[in-house]
């Protein structure tokens, strides 16, 4: 089958909507409200790639960075490198610069598109790996030699036909690995591979022009970047960015633009989640009870009825959502079952998908009107999975094969080779499919822990476990040095612990770990676990950074200090403030 470049679907999209809302943007500055049409989007995009060809002498396979957050330009940036030839080499805007520096150096950027937020831009300059030419987004005052404001771009109307032409095989993207087992590695992908994926995703019909997508995920993650940008821009439906990811402002967004499909990561979605418990937990004496009630009568009726009975029940509690709000989507990392039951059971709709950076990203999608709690959906159109040499559980290494599969590792045969063999590509990642066609997740491989005993453990299952407890926020379960027992690096919940009115940490911990470990086999049973005031290392998507867990276990072991008596802490009101602003902020659970 023919796939049409970037370019080629981007142009048909200004073609068929030029008038109709293309992106929005809400802040709190004096752009917020802004919005623009598909013919405003190209028009700025052609502008984009004009400078980059005729200003700064791009060539047909440059690399171009792009370090921007969520808004307007990063799309029309990443569409201007594109049309200009260029291979856009996206990177995270909370990355600290020794990161980004190695990504330049790794990639052999020439050019860089950086927001003015970035807190390490004074330092680029000086550093030999940072291109030339840096524009600059969200000032007009640039600070370095090297830096140009973005309103030198704007404005520009060249031919299109005067441009590059991009052919579908051509690299698109070199998107650099999150880093959840080391160092970052390029992924390789075409202007075919993104456009087969996002054609696979338009096969299930899961958006339609009238759609309203809210985009808070970061756009250099392959997927919020196929999911909330290109899939909506092909389809004509209209993307929203938001510039705070507070609770009050994401909740005014959602009422004010109608937002039919959030897009979310299974930690937004336990955030929000928590937002909403605590609202029915709010209700008092025969109010609370009426309405448990109804959720458990109304879960039972639409389980054998298919009708969505609690939405209508609970209409005050989706109203908060806006209006209009169809369904939640779930990725970039597994979604608790028990998390996405509770929210069906309140009548919400969750569809979760699975896919890699290496697949474009989406490789399978749960049915929209027969989706599957735990399940990670059924493979999309054009795409093929399959289970590698199976376990005696049926377990297996999930593989996949499509026109969505990367190119391979940049600058990296050796890894290559090893991922992608006789046309399917090892995930690395163990799963197997039921009876119905359904794909379930069991954890990735390599993480696998495996005792001395040789008992094998995947350590999201056990995590999984010891988080029901409501005083447990965080934990990382890991081996000893000798893989004789599992051990864990664990974050309490201090507002649970302030609310339970119990004062020692330790000693409430200590209970709840011992309650749940009598419901474990003993070999899965975390048998030594120290106490971290600070949240575990995650990706922007929430993947836990395992590789990281050693050490960090090392070090609060031997520097550990008791944690504080909750009666005992001593902040103020203000610093009490601080803390809750910086927790909606990061819009996930610690």
């Amino acid at each position: 089958m023919e796939y049409p470049s970037l370019t080629q679907a981007l142009k048909q999209a200004a073609k068929d909507f030029p008038n109709r809302e293309c992106v929005s943007f809400w802040g709190r500055g004096a752009e917020s409200g802004r919005q623009i049409t598909y013919k405003d989007f190209y028009a700025q995009a052609l502008s984009v790639a004009d400078w980059l060809v005729k200003e700064a002498g791009l060539n047909k396979g440059d690399r171009v960075a792009v370090c921007l957050d969520n808004r307007p330009e990063w799309g029309e940036v990443y569409f201007g490198i594109q049309f200009a030839g260029g291979i856009a080499v996206p990177m995270d805007i909370q990355a600290e610069f020794p990161e980004i520096s190695y990504m330049l150096k790794d990639s052999h950027c020439r050019i860089l598109f950086a927001s003015a937020k970035l807190p390490w831009l004074g330092q680029a300059g000086k550093d030999p790996e940072v291109p030339e030419k840096i524009i600059i987004i969200g000032s007009e005052e640039p600070k370095g030699e090297k830096e140009s404001p973005f309103s030198r771009l704007a404005g520009r109307q060249p031919e299109p036909d005067s441009l590059p032409n991009a052919a579908p095989d051509d690299l698109a993207s070199i998107i650099y690995t999150s880093g959840t087992t080391g160092a970052p590695k390029g992924v390789m992908l075409t202007h075919r591979n993104f456009s087969a994926n996002v054609n696979s995703i338009k096969k299930l019909k899961l958006l339609s022009g009238r759609d309203r997508i809210l985009s808070v995920l970061p756009l250099h993650h392959s997927y919020p970047f196929t999911v909330t940008l290109l899939t909506p821009l092909f389809t004509g439906a209209r993307i929203v960015y938001l510039e705070s990811l507070r609770a009050e402002e994401l909740l005014k967004v959602l009422q004010r633009e109608k937002i039919t499909v959030f897009v979310a990561v299974p930690q937004l979605l336990s955030f929000l989640l928590r937002r909403i418990e605590e609202k029915i937990n709010s209700k008092i004496g025969p109010a609370r009870w009426l309405l448990d009630l109804a959720i458990k009568g109304g879960w039972k009726l639409q389980e054998k009825t298919g009708w969505e009975i609690n939405r209508r029940m609970l209409s005050s509690l989706h109203s908060q959502f806006g209006p209009e709000l169809r369904f939640f989507v779930s990725g970039g990392a597994r979604l608790d079952p028990e998390i996405e039951r509770v929210y069906f059971r309140l009548g919400f709709k969750v569809i979760e998908g699975y896919g890699l950076t290496e697949t474009a990203p989406v490789a399978t999608f749960n049915p929209l009107e027969k989706p599957k709690i735990g399940s990670a959906g059924k493979p999309l159109p054009d795409v093929e999975l399959k289970i590698g040499e199976k376990k005696a559980d049926g377990e297996g290494e999930i593989l996949i094969r499509g026109p969505n599969l990367m190119q391979g590792y940049y600058q990296r045969e050796k890894e290559t080779a090893e991922t992608l063999a006789e046309g399917w590509l090892r995930t690395g990642d163990s799963g197997h499919f039921d009876a119905g066609g359904y794909l379930f997740i069991k954890g990735r491989i390599k993480e696998t822990i495996v005792l001395a005993n040789g008992k094998n453990i995947t350590p999201d299952e056990v995590e999984t476990h010891y988080l029901q407890s409501k005083f447990i926020k965080e934990i990382g379960v890991l081996p000893d040095d000798l893989n004789h027992y599992l051990i864990a690096l664990l974050v309490p919940d201090m507002d649970e612990l302030r609310k339970s009115g119990q004062g020692n940490v330790q000693n409430i911990i200590k209970w709840q770990m011992d309650y749940y470990s009598q419901q474990l086999p003993a070999y899965r049973t975390v048998k030594e676990y120290v106490l971290s005031n600070q949240e575990l290392p995650r990706t922007r998507l929430g993947k836990l950074q395992r590789f990281k867990l050693p050490q960090l276990f090392k070090e609060s072991k031997q520097g550990r200090q008791d944690m504080p008596d909750i009666e005992e802490e001593r902040l103020s009101a203000l610093e009490q403030q601080v803390v809750q602003v910086l927790k909606q902020t990061r819009g996930r659970k610690k």
